[in-house]
C-alpha cells in the first residue's frame, strides 16, 4: 500500500490523522485539567484544527501531538483516582477516565491500520 492510497481511501494524508488524533488528545487534556474542553471539542467536530494545520508538514504534525500527548501524560500521572472515577459532565454518564480511553488509545485504533499501510510504503526495503 502507498501512502498516497491512504488519502485515496479516506481523503486524509498520514499527517491529516496524526493532526486529528493530537486534537482528540487536546480535548481530553482540557477535560482532565478541569476544563470543559468545549474549545477544543470544537476544534474536532468542526475540524477547524485539521483546516488550520493543513499546511503542516508531517513532522510539524507529529510535534504536536507528541507535546500534547506529553502534556497529558503528566496531567494524567498527577490526577487522584478519585478524579479520574467520577463523571466527567452531568450530561455523560462515564466516567473521565472512560472518556479519556475512547478519545485516546481506543481512538487510535481507527487510525492504526491505515497509518500502518502508509508507513510500511516509505519504508527502506
Amino acid at each position: 500500500a502507498m501512502a498516497a492510497e491512504v488519502v485515496a481511501v479516506t481523503g486524509w494524508s498520514v499527517r491529516d490523522h496524526v493532526a486529528h488524533l493530537g486534537a482528540w488528545e487536546a480535548v481530553e487534556l482540557a477535560r482532565s485539567e478541569g476544563r470543559p474542553g468545549l474549545r477544543e471539542h470544537l476544534n474536532v467536530v468542526w475540524e477547524a484544527a485539521w483546516r488550520r494545520r493543513r499546511a503542516e508538514s508531517l513532522g510539524e504534525a507529529l510535534e504536536a501531538f507528541s507535546r500534547v500527548h506529553q502534556r497529558l501524560i503528566s496531567v494524567l500521572t498527577e490526577t487522584p483516582d478519585a478524579v479520574l472515577r467520577r463523571q466527567w459532565h452531568p450530561a455523560y454518564p462515564d466516567t473521565l477516565a472512560a472518556n479519556i480511553a475512547r478519545n485516546t488509545y481506543r481512538h487510535y485504533a481507527e487510525h492504526l491500520s491505515l497509518l500502518r499501510r502508509a508507513g510500511s510504503a516509505c519504508a527502506p526495503t
